[in-house]
């Protein structure tokens, strides 16, 4: 690829310093701090998180820098991993250590910083592309020999502006992600224990144990006109069921088959296809339940606690306990509250190997019920805030895409931009 016109090809070991990390002995426990508050910090792989490294997991004492190869890095440098996740930068915001998995990048007078931190992954990437092909990984010696491209430093501020100003747009949104989730966590448990705000004035003691299902530990009372009844009361259970493979005429039928393989569709309000499909022979000769719309399918295997709703009659395999809901629940709202179960599907889980929850469990699961008018009160206020929080991950999306086409294009000279410096 040709050079852009003003711009320079180089090493990056001609413009900027390579000071690779250590790691003090394991062995000798007077090297780490065993207090937070103590010691230097000591950047590893799993510190690169964000743009910025303000704490790291793991500190040094001074004995184990005095005894070790680490290097002191100053604030303001960038970090990039060269080993398992290459590429991954961050930049030091103090004084710290990093491990031998971390190259700290000092650029000389004709490199900034802040282009730097743009640059060097896709110097990395250069780097892994060749040796990918001799089976290599990267050490300091390539790093000393991947090639970076140099616009003069006015352009290299301004590439880095814009990049920056888009990564804190990607970290604004994701700050709003947070903490509508830390919201929605509080929201569900006072709807689903307490119901809409201001609706209820008299709160009554739980007339039996709840045992099974719980969604608040110790919970003692609930409004006067909710109910704590066995599910299954309420909704029929059904297993699924998986059919022969012996029988390639049991499969790729007309009838939807939920299973594992559709694990990320259990995210959505309902699924309405599925990866795989079986036939009125396969349906006939297993144990495979044909369920209506509507019925709630919750995995009990492998990736317990997803949830959805059928938008059209499926079947699913075992790994699913499905709810045909009566006139009195709610689909949605049992899915909702299902959802929120997360701490008490960990505590039913069982197995040694692979985590499970047993039918047994299902059978035996009671829940909170409230009217059917507010069960569908409480599913608009979640359904409202889990739209939010789908525009907000679309726009993510879009941002971390954005950013990565303009990173192509101003990184590589395609796209060039004019810099507007104020002469001191």
């Amino acid at each position: 690829m040709a050079v852009p016109e003003g711009w320079r090809e180089v090493r990056l070991g001609d413009d900027v310093d390579v000071r690779i990390g250590g790691t003090p002995s394991r062995a000798e426990p007077s090297f780490w701090a065993q207090n937070d508050e103590r010691g230097h910090p000591w950047a590893s792989i799993a510190d690169l998180q964000d743009r910025w490294v303000r704490k790291t997991a793991e500190r040094i004492t001074d004995l184990g820098v005095e005894r070790s190869n680490v290097k002191r890095v100053e604030p303001g440098t960038v970090l990039m991993s060269f080993k398992l996740t290459i590429g991954r930068v961050a930049r030091a915001t103090q004084p710290m250590f990093t491990n031998e998995a971390i190259a700290a990048l000092v650029p000389g007078r004709a490199v900034s910083p802040d282009y730097l931190y743009y640059a060097a992954p896709v110097a990395a990437s250069s780097g892994v592309a060749d040796d990918a092909i001799k089976g290599k990984t990267l050490n300091k010696a390539k790093l000393l020999e991947l090639p970076l491209l140099v616009p003069p430093l006015p352009e290299q501020r301004k590439i880095a502006a814009i990049l920056s100003s888009v990564d804190e747009t990607i970290e604004k949104t994701e700050a709003v992600i947070e903490q509508l989730q830390v919201v929605k966590k509080a929201m569900m448990e006072e709807l689903l224990t307490r119901g809409i705000p201001g609706r209820h004035t008299r709160l009554v003691p739980l007339a039996t144990e709840w045992r099974v299902g719980r969604v608040r530990p110790g919970l003692a009372e609930i409004p006067e006109s909710w109910r704590l009844v066995r599910l299954t009361d309420e909704a029929r259970l059904e297993s699924g069921h998986t059919p022969s493979r012996q029988h390639p005429e049991y499969w790729n039928g007309d009838i939807p088959w939920v299973s594992l393989h559709d694990s990320r569709n259990l995210d959505g309000p309902s699924i309405m296809q599925t990866a795989q499909t079986i036939g009125p022979l396969g349906l006939a000769n297993s144990s495979a339940r044909l369920l209506p719309a509507g019925t709630v399918v919750f995995s009990r295997t492998a990736t317990v606690g997803k949830c959805t709703v059928l938008g059209r009659e499926m079947a699913t395999s075992q790994d699913f306990a499905n709810y045909v809901c009566g006139m009195g629940l709610r689909p949605r709202y049992l899915m909702h509250l299902m959802r929120h179960m997360q701490t008490e599907w960990k505590r039913l889980m069982a197995g040694s190997t692979h985590q499970t929850i047993y039918m047994p469990v299902f059978r035996d699961l009671q829940i909170l019920l409230p009217p059917v008018e507010e069960q569908q009160e409480i599913v608009d206020v979640v359904d409202s805030t889990d739209a939010r929080l789908a525009a907000e991950a679309g726009t993510l999306t879009e941002l971390r895409r954005l950013k990565a086409a303009l990173s192509a294009a101003l990184l590589s000279g395609d796209l060039r931009v004019t810099p507007h410096e104020v002469s001191p």
